[in-house]
């Protein structure tokens, strides 16, 4: 009995070891900018083909220059979701950086400046949580009148997750496997005993 319940042990430890805890890692992605003129709706799309649950979405407006911050409305979708984030925001001043948007900035975007930054927002990014990275991600930037222009130069998609499914190693497999097949033995071993006991009986 106390080899058999060894042998249950192995294959109990196969198995735990089967099924490692994922850990979370960060993926960053690129996107091609472009000219920002006037009433023109800017698109630029990600085709993400990485499979895990999202945890984090950031998103980096890479040397953007423009003549007045005030006319531009910028959003974020993927799948069904869109989120917005700056809408005629900064006032007239002229932004020319990189600004990088992130839910846990300590500045709002209704305080945007002109030489760049990290900010929080107007809509909240954790609205991408909880749903899979692959698929379209696409940024769109609207100037929503006339008289000034601007440039994107790049965009930066940076997320955050854990893979979907963990899958075991060949080794661990190979334990597992050995595991059982102590198990089925054993128990073939025990019934050979209990019929010898029961024919003297």
């Amino acid at each position: 009995m106390k080899a058999l319940a060894a042998s249950f042990g192995l294959a109990a430890a196969g198995l735990t070891l089967g099924v490692a805890p994922a850990s979370a890692a960060t993926f960053v992605y690129e996107g091609s900018g472009g000219s920002l003129p006037d009433l023109v709706d800017f698109r630029s799309t990600i085709n993400v083909s990485d499979n895990f649950i999202i945890e984090d979405v950031n998103l980096t407006l890479n040397n953007l220059t423009h003549t007045f911050w005030n006319d531009l409305f910028v959003t974020l979708t993927n799948g069904s979701t869109t989120v917005l984030i700056a809408n005629n925001n900064g006032g007239g001043s002229d932004p020319r950086g990189t600004f990088t948007f992130d839910d846990e900035a300590l500045t709002s975007v209704t305080a945007v400046n002109t030489t760049g930054g990290s900010f929080r927002p107007l809509g909240s990014l954790s609205a991408f949580d909880g749903g899979n990275a692959s698929g379209s991600w696409q940024l769109r930037i609207l100037d929503e009148a006339r008289a000034d222009v601007g440039n994107l130069g790049s965009w930066t998609l940076t997320l955050t997750g854990t893979q979907a499914g963990a899958v075991p190693e060949p080794a661990t497999w190979a334990m597992m496997i050995l595991g059982f097949g102590f198990v089925g033995g054993g128990m073939r071993t025990a019934r050979r005993r209990q019929k010898v006991v029961l024919s003297y009986a």
